[in-house]
């Protein structure tokens, strides 16, 4: 699809896919050409200012800092790990088949994560550095946006989508892009590096680290869009930002885990807990406020909220899988030997280990996703050998599919129980 330069970002401006190639679309009046009915719905809810923000200049008037995160339920998969605490569990019940309802190819390896819209639209990108706005029944393209280059490395980030329906998206060339839900620029701020995926703290505030080692608060608000603060951590992160229910923030960067607290203009690291080697993924945190940690030193670790070590459980390898963990104080964590283990979250003690290849000691049994958890239990995640399992809770394999590629994509579930997870064959998968 060929992409129409916007001169003021050096981005393109959506493409949208004409209505004769896909049902349930109608012409939109005016400027905005084709865009289906459901999307159009968001775009009114979210509002019409167009304007860029520019990161970094004046902000806007001082906020208090949050208390606690953002009201879940208005959207089946808002952000990364469906939630500010990473739980990564849904509250639908997810596929017990390997069924493939449709497989979209998006035009390029698929290392980020979707995340699901309010109306069921699904936002996906690709380590091309373009966004997808996709119909949930059938996989075709609502419109796309490109960020004008690649989206470094292989990071699995996914696109933040806010309560008024309007997305957050880290996106190329060191910018978090605000859209509509129509796939409209409403803002950019530039960020010092490669923007991880956005947290959520409430309707006008969000939390990015950057492989950079910093984080920065961004306060949406339109054209007024601008960064708050940013806070220099360390030299290098892969991990998101987690937001613990006293509203503390924890990240992880270089060796270690720590903990922030949002002072309004300003931010302030509260403690810091070091391991011997790299952390390379995000925490999760309970909702009694023990964060679980996994580390290339060989262990998972489980963490107080004043950042003292309450457990460890050798793994005997390195950790590329973000952790999880259910309102019911389940952990769950995958590692490079290919198990996924669930433990008790406050204990650290295994209830039971899923190991789809025992014995295997092969780079294709590693776990590269996080896992994700379904309203019955299941779970569900990917591999870099390609492959996307199911697991119930009993342990037994619901399913076993096969992509040919790498499976780094952090998975999604819809409201109806789509699996959603996309492979590096360059294909978003629709599971159920």
């Amino acid at each position: 699809m060929r992409k129409r330069t916007d001169p003021s970002t050096g981005g393109s401006r959506p493409t949208r896919i004409p209505s004769g190639q896909r049902p349930g679309s109608a012409k939109a009046p005016g400027r905005s050409g084709w865009v289906s009915v459901a999307v159009l719905a968001g775009v009114l809810a979210a509002g019409c200012g167009h304007a860029s923000g520019v990161g970094g200049t004046s902000g806007p008037a001082k906020v208090d800092a949050p208390s606690r995160p953002a009201p879940t339920g208005y959207a089946p998969w808002p952000e990364a790990e469906h939630d500010a605490r990473h739980s990564s569990e849904a509250t639908a019940r997810g596929p017990v088949t390997g069924h493939i309802r449709w497989k979209a190819h998006l035009g390029g390896d698929i290392s980020e994560g979707p995340s699901v819209g309010p109306d069921g639209t699904i936002y996906e990108s690709t380590d091309a550095g373009v966004l997808h706005a996709i119909n949930p029944a059938n996989g075709h393209d609502l419109w796309h946006f490109s960020g004008g280059g690649p989206i470094g490395g292989d990071l699995s980030t996914t696109a933040a989508i806010l309560p008024d329906g309007s997305i957050v998206w880290p996106g190329p060339r060191h910018t978090v892009y605000g859209l509509d839900a129509g796939g409209r620029k409403l803002w950019t701020v530039k960020v010092n590096g490669v923007p991880l995926s956005p947290v959520i703290a409430s309707a006008r505030l969000v939390y990015v680290m950057t492989t950079s080692g910093v984080l920065t608060a961004i306060h949406v608000a339109a054209a007024k869009t601008a960064t708050r603060w940013t806070l220099k951590l360390g030299v290098e992160s892969f991990g998101s930002p987690v937001i613990r229910g006293d509203g503390v923030i924890e990240t992880t960067v270089d060796h270690s885990l720590v903990a922030v607290r949002d002072e309004g203009d300003t931010a302030k690291q509260l403690w810091r807990f070091t391991v011997a080697k790299k952390i390379e993924v995000s925490p999760s945190v309970a909702a009694d406020g023990t964060t679980i940690l996994g580390t290339n030193d060989g262990f998972e670790y489980g963490v107080s909220a004043v950042g003292r070590q309450l457990w460890k459980h050798a793994i005997n390898n390195l950790s590329y899988s973000s952790p999880a963990i259910t309102k019911a104080g389940r952990a769950y964590y995958g590692d490079n030997s290919g198990v996924m283990t669930i433990a008790a979250a406050a204990s650290g003690l295994v209830i039971r280990s899923l190991n789809a290849e025992p014995g295997t000691d092969d780079p294709v049994v590693n776990i590269w996703t996080a896992p994700l958890i379904d309203s019955a239990g299941d779970v569900y995640y990917g591999t870099h050998g390609g492959k996307i399992y199911g697991y119930s809770p009993s342990g037994s394999q619901l399913f076993a599919i096969t992509t040919g590629k790498t499976v780094a994509s952090y998975p999604a579930l819809s409201a109806t129980g789509e699996l959603l997870i996309g492979s590096d064959d360059g294909y978003l998968y629709s599971i159920g």
